[in-house]
């Protein structure tokens, strides 16, 4: 266990035992970090939720369970004192000679690793992406991919066994117009990247139908015999499979990977769907109406669930026998979860060491079967997500549906519109051009401070400070918040962005090296009792607060606490840096100890930009 939870465990025991002993059995005891150093280390308020049980004054308790406390904790290592501040809160305070000196150990120990917890047994799918395989991704889709492989790389630091699904929605209206587009407007896609291409060929089909609206009933013809004729569906998957592929392209260039391709079309051939159809028509929430508007419909019955609903029967399968887009998700949600015996197959795509589906299950694999599902979905699916989730619960699975979480997000925003794939707003927001600009800008930035690099040198760095910019913008924003995208916001070098944080990692590496030319040695231990200025002393408090950050992250599922901490962390160090000579500090045993300092810096930084994505580049 790292200091830092071991500090909280700890607290947390002790108030158990004491308040206990004054007669209340406490639900949950939540520690806090004070405003306020002075005000100590941890926090809380837990004397004004037992208050009214105990019907005494909140600073009456906080002074009986400080003084039953203060016997306790002078066994307690990690700890120093308990103190009292009104109007009843309680204040711990660490033993800083203790824990400065446990926490730089293990960071020094541990080295890049710090922070991975060890390995647990349970498997967790994270699917994200899961664009419509017509267009290229632009800057609002890359927002869910960089959501979800932060999520994945967040949940691989905390221990799970993570598998990254990418879900391809390869049937449907918005495939079939892009399809017949393709196959009836006579364009050829050049040099044009094949994702583009096929994006163009969309809003055009799009707007042929707002000029000629008879072609709506073509389309729709040709959408009902793309299902349905083998050679048909064939031929569209090998037109998606290249608009796929291109999209891998671009999220390869963000750094973003994935375990398995899972094609919409697999999921309806191979038996899971059928399978998991009749798991929902044998609840009694489910039914067909004989009579009515949904006569003929099989109709999923959320009346008793959500109560306020304005229209709580949700259609699974319309009369004419189509799936809805939500039945579909129900039973791909049951497979993730191993709720379905049908086998869906899988095959190795073209390129990156990458599986795809296939409806022939003769190839076995151990993919799906997870204990945890993790879906980065926008927020105007809540509610059809909420449907997946009651929908496990209805059939028999309440601790599945508890185990079924929803990344929702909102969407990414220019200053006069949304990004809209059938209106074609996208073009020039583009997730490739994005980072052809960043990168571009990011270059010219490069150039202007280190004109004693070499083109190949000043090109990586160029990359590594451009993608990270892009990520690090993307993933700052709380995902319940909207993003406006700027282009001199997203690639500002100053405040709160990557190249900030990245360069706070290139001055600890630079002031590491630097020791090395003097032959200093970079120590594995550090006497932490010669870190007394209250820079050190905050700067390596913040370090410990690292792995606790990662399970809050998870627990809230809110990738921006990451991004948050190792802004504060670059702060706090740059602030060190001001402050705190290292290489010319007297005496020299303080130089020692402040290179330690520095390298456990280096690392927990390294170790945070790993978990968003982003290269923390030695120099810059």
């Amino acid at each position: 266990m790292y200091p830092h939870q071991e500090a909280g465990e700890k607290v947390r025991e002790m108030l158990e035992k004491v308040v206990t002993r004054l007669g209340v059995k406490p639900k949950e005891i939540t520690l806090e970090k004070p405003p306020n150093p002075t005000f100590g280390d941890i926090a809380t308020s837990i004397c004004f939720s037992i208050a009214k049980t105990l019907r005494k004054n909140p600073m009456e308790i906080a002074d009986k369970i400080a003084a039953s406390i203060s016997d306790i904790i002078r066994s307690e290592p990690l700890l120093e004192r308990v103190e009292v501040a009104s109007p009843g809160y309680l204040n711990f305070f660490y033993d800083n000679r203790v824990y400065l000196q446990k926490t730089l150990d293990i960071i020094l120990s541990m080295g890049d690793n710090y922070g991975q917890f060890p390995q647990r047994e349970e498997k967790i799918i994270v699917e994200h992406t899961s664009t419509n395989p017509t267009k290229p991704l632009h800057i609002g889709h890359a927002r869910n991919a960089v959501l979800g492989d932060t999520t994945a790389r967040l949940l691989k630091k905390l221990g799970y066994r993570v598998e990254v699904h990418n879900y391809i929605d390869d049937l449907g209206r918005q495939v079939a117009e892009t399809i017949w587009g393709y196959e009836n407007l006579g364009k050829t896609a050049g040099n044009k990247k094949f994702d583009h291409f096929l994006g163009e060929i969309y809003v055009e089909v799009h707007n042929l139908l707002e000029k000629q609206p008879k072609l709506d009933s073509e389309i729709k013809k040709f959408n009902e015999q793309m299902e349905k004729d083998p050679e048909l569906l064939e031929k569209t998957r090998k037109i998606c499979e290249r608009c796929v592929e291109a999209n891998l392209e671009t999220a390869e260039k963000l750094g973003i990977s994935y375990d398995l391709l899972v094609w919409e079309s697999d999921i309806l051939r191979s038996g899971v769907f059928e399978e998991a159809i009749k798991k929902l028509e044998s609840s009694e929430w489910v039914e067909k109406p004989e009579t009515g508007p949904l006569k003929g419909c099989l109709v999923l019955k959320l009346g008793k669930f959500f109560p306020n609903i304005k229209n709580p029967d949700k259609v699974l399968i319309r009369s004419d026998n189509t799936a809805t887009y939500t039945v579909k998700d129900i039973a791909y949600q049951m497979w993730k979860f191993g709720l379905v015996e049908s086998v869906l197959g899988v095959k190795p795509w073209k390129k990156r060491g990458l599986l795809t589906s296939s409806y022939d299950s003769s190839n076995q694999h151990n993919f799906g079967k997870a204990q945890i599902v993790v879906n980065v979905v926008g927020s105007e699916q809540d509610y059809p997500q909420l449907v997946v989730k009651k929908a496990l619960e209805i059939i028999g699975y309440p601790h599945l549906a508890e185990r079924s979480y929803h990344l929702s997000y909102e969407h990414v925003t220019l200053e006069e519109a949304s990004l809209a794939g059938r209106k074609g707003s996208w073009l020039g927001h583009t997730t490739d051009e994005v980072v052809e600009e960043a990168c571009k800008r990011a270059k010219q930035e490069v150039e202007k401070r280190r004109t004693d690099l070499d083109k190949e040198k000043a090109n990586k760095i160029s990359r590594s400070i451009g993608i990270g910019a892009i990520r690090y913008h993307l993933l700052k924003t709380s995902p319940d918040k909207k993003i406006v995208f700027r282009w001199e916001e997203a690639l500002s070098f100053e405040g709160e962005t990557a190249p900030y944080v990245q360069y706070a990692h290139a001055r600890a590496s630079s002031i590491l090296a630097k020791a090395k030319d003097k032959q200093l040695p970079i120590p594995r231990h550090v006497d932490a009792t010669l870190l007394t200025h209250p820079s050190e002393i905050k700067l390596v408090k913040k370090m410990a607060e690292y792995p606790t950050t990662l399970e809050t992250a998870w627990k809230l599922i809110r990738p921006n606490h990451v991004t948050e901490f190792v802004y504060d962390l670059a702060s706090m160090f740059n602030e060190f840096y001001r402050e705190c000579p290292v290489l010319s500090a007297t005496p020299e045993k303080l130089v020692s100890a402040r290179l330690g300092v520095v390298q456990a810096v280096q690392h927990t930084l390294k170790s945070g930009l790993d978990v968003l994505g982003i290269d923390a580049p030695a120099e810059m």
